[in-house]
């Protein structure tokens, strides 16, 4: 059998549903009932489970970009003697995986090019495997490839088309359970369009963890266009953000816990403070260190690209606070309001640009009355790495000495007194503009990201209208079948009316 368990509970629950109005049952207790009693009806559960909406050329924009970008990438860089490798899971009955065939053959003729080549096509569904193993389908589903396609890749047979052999020999269809059976490796392009959308949130994450794992550096990965990387999303670099086209990221292994110390490795010999037996003293010059950090060092804390706190050093109490309700790591949460604006945008600044950012002046009230705050964001390791980090840094700055590390702006004199006091709150307030401006940016950017969620959302519902679509089929296919039943009785009872007739008129005869 096949394990469901991981299956939205949604999906299932209308797969369920639609099996118990073809059966007419009106409760669960007697469709389980029937499940156990009915191996046919078990298979046909199993069958409905296996949703298979499909088409070739599915999202023509989508393989556009595939055509125009993807696949010249993919051969730009690859070793002539190595093949290229491509994993299309969740193949359904073949029409996408033939569609990336098309392409990657087309690409190939054009460029005059003789690459080794290994695609894989997989399915849960052997009835589907089969399907598209043969590579047979009706004209109807044939209607978008075009003329020049369908007479260069296709072949005529009966009531449809049949995908030419050159092109059915480019690819190994197979049986394959992506979330049990082990996966393809060394891969060059992933393609799992339209899986993840039916399956619950923990098993959507960890198998884009597995999809990093398979996909060689440099390497794509193509999900469906409703689908996301979740909290996988520093794994993959996006090539194309509409249709979830993405980059393996050049970088070893996630790691789980968000941020890790390496410790130095101990000399050959030597023996750590714990098998000793006991913790080893400090010297007067590391207890006086020590005692300068926590006393003179400005407060500080270490935050990814999430705003998600990972690191807190002392004295910090001044300016970040443990909100109300669930407990939080969100820096945004935490610091006190004042200083958000600030710290929103000059995080987001440093880790995008890759620089220091200094907000200064920033004022915020606390139990001792007005304080005056310098912030400062610096960013932590390499760009790319998988985890970005940045130092954030809080300095209490008194007003004067504010008023002395603000030089004047270019072409203004240094001016006494009131003037000179004029003259930092005008540069006071053009740094708050510039805040404000800075965060309309970013505001604007996640509205463009919720735009995205929202076209992610209508398109689960076209999946599901496509649903309903297929369902509406069966009826009609149903209802042809039952009017094909009806003419028949009719013509059966003419013909016993007839019969009869003959019978009613010899029994008359013989009456005579």
């Amino acid at each position: 059998g096949h394990d469901f368990s991981s299956y939205k509970k949604s999906t299932v629950e209308r797969r369920i549903a639609r099996r118990m109005t073809v059966n007419e049952l009106d409760s669960r207790q007697s469709y389980l009932a029937l499940l156990e009693e009915s191996q046919l009806e078990a298979h046909a559960l199993y069958q409905e489970m296996l949703i298979g909406v499909t088409a070739f050329f599915r999202d023509p924009e989508a393989f556009e970009v595939l055509r125009t970008e993807l696949v010249p990438k993919l051969f730009a860089a690859a070793d002539p003697e190595e093949p290229v490798r491509i994993w299309h899971a969740c193949c359904a009955t073949g029409e996408e995986v033939y569609s990336l065939a098309i392409l990657v053959r087309e690409y190939l003729d054009e460029q005059g090019l003789s690459n080794k080549l290994l695609i894989f096509a997989t399915d849960l569904d052997e009835v589907a495997v089969s399907r598209a193993r043969a590579g047979c389908y009706p004209e109807a589903g044939c209607t978008g490839l075009g003329e020049g396609r369908l007479a260069r890749f296709f072949t005529r047979v009966e009531g449809g088309y049949q995908v030419a052999k050159s092109l059915r020999e480019m690819i190994v269809f197979a049986r394959h359970n992506l979330i049990k059976d082990p996966p393809f490796s060394r891969l060059d392009l992933l393609v799992c369009r339209n899986f993840l959308i039916y399956i619950t949130p923990d098993l959507q994450r960890r198998l884009i963890a597995l999809f990093h794992r398979v996909v060689r550096p440099g390497g794509f990965l193509f999900l469906g266009s409703s689908e996301t990387l979740g909290s996988h999303a520093d794994l993959f670099l996006p090539v194309d953000k509409k249709w979830k086209i993405f980059s393996r990221h050049c970088s070893g292994a996630r790691s789980e816990s968000g941020l890790i110390f390496a410790a130095p490795a101990p000399l050959a010999g030597s023996r750590r403070p714990a098998e000793e037996g006991g913790c080893q003293a400090q010297t007067p010059g590391e207890s006086v260190e020590k005692l300068l950090m926590e006393r003179y060092s400005p407060p500080c804390v270490i935050v990814n690209d999430r705003y998600e706190v990972v690191h807190v050093s002392t004295r910090s109490s001044r300016f970040l606070e443990v909100p109300l309700g669930e407990p939080t790591r969100d820096l945004l949460r935490m610091v006190r309001e004042g200083l958000r604006p600030a710290l929103r945008t000059a995080i987001h600044k440093a880790l995008t640009e890759q620089t220091q950012v200094v907000f200064r002046g920033q004022r915020l009230k606390d139990e001792s009355g007005q304080l005056t705050v310098d912030v400062l964001v610096e960013p932590l390791g390499d760009a790319h790495a998988p985890s970005r980090l940045a130092m954030v840094i809080f300095e209490s700055v008194s007003p004067a000495a504010l008023q002395e590390s603000m030089p004047p702006a270019a072409g203004h004199p240094q001016l006494p007194g009131d003037e000179r006091s004029k003259d930092l709150l005008i540069r006071q307030l053009e740094d708050q503009l510039q805040i404000h401006h800075e965060q309309l940016r970013i505001t604007v950017e996640q509205l463009e990201a919720s735009s995205m969620g929202l076209f992610s959302s209508n398109e689960e519902l076209m999946s599901i209208n496509e649903e309903f679509q297929s369902t509406n089929e069966e009826l009609q296919s149903t209802n042809e079948e039952l009017e094909t039943s009806k003419e028949e009785l009719q013509s059966l009872n003419e013909e016993l009316l007839t019969v009869n007739a003959e019978l009613c008129g010899k029994v008359e005869e013989l009456k005579r």
